[in-house]
């Protein structure tokens, strides 16, 4: 039970989103609002629509708990934010591609046990494919560096030595492609 299709009998917006319980239906986690507020349609009784960010600043005159849904807002506007700025640096790397060069160890033929090319693979292109890939996973970057970002794209033929057929790339925010190699 939550706020989903919940008229509200003293004429406050209600929104169709999931969150909430039946003890109150507009407490909600902040990863719920996030989740619910990227999408978000905010109906009010008599059939008009609300932006996110007005009925956050309204809510508080309607006595409704705002907080979290504006700091959810913010936050999800936020992650749009970043989302466009990856993009827009995937991009640029895939521009400048050339400018990049693949480490030895992921090459054909190297020693260890990293995730190789496979033969015949054209890996610029096959990294700049990934970048400009409609269905690529902008991801944030597990190590320490915060100011890179990581793509992933299911490249739909094998690339990688033992039959991967994702390709990982981690890029800048400055739009320098920093590494990249095959994964499963």
């Amino acid at each position: 039970m939550g706020w989903a299709n919940t008229y509200n009998p003293e004429n406050r917006p209600y929104v169709s989103a999931g969150c909430g319980n039946a003890d109150d239906p507009y407490a909600c986690s902040e990863l719920q609002c996030e989740i619910a507020l990227t999408a978000l349609t905010l109906l009010i009784p008599g059939g008009g629509t609300v932006r996110a960010g007005t009925w956050a600043a309204r809510s508080g005159a309607w006595g409704v708990r705002a907080t979290r849904v504006a700091t959810s807002t913010t936050r999800a506007a936020n992650g749009a934010s970043r989302l466009a700025e990856a993009s827009s640096s995937a991009f640029r790397a895939a521009d400048n591609i050339d400018d990049w060069t693949v480490s030895a160890k992921y090459l054909p033929g190297a020693g260890g046990r990293w995730n190789k090319w496979a033969e015949g693979v054209d890996i610029d292109g096959s990294v700049a494919g990934a970048l400009r890939s409609e269905g690529a996973s902008f991801l944030p970057n597990a190590g320490t560096a915060t100011d890179r970002f990581v793509v992933r794209t299911n490249m739909g033929s094998i690339v990688g030595r033992r039959g991967e057929t994702f390709v990982k790339v981690v890029v800048s925010n400055d739009g320098r492609v920093i590494t990249a190699y095959p994964v499963k």
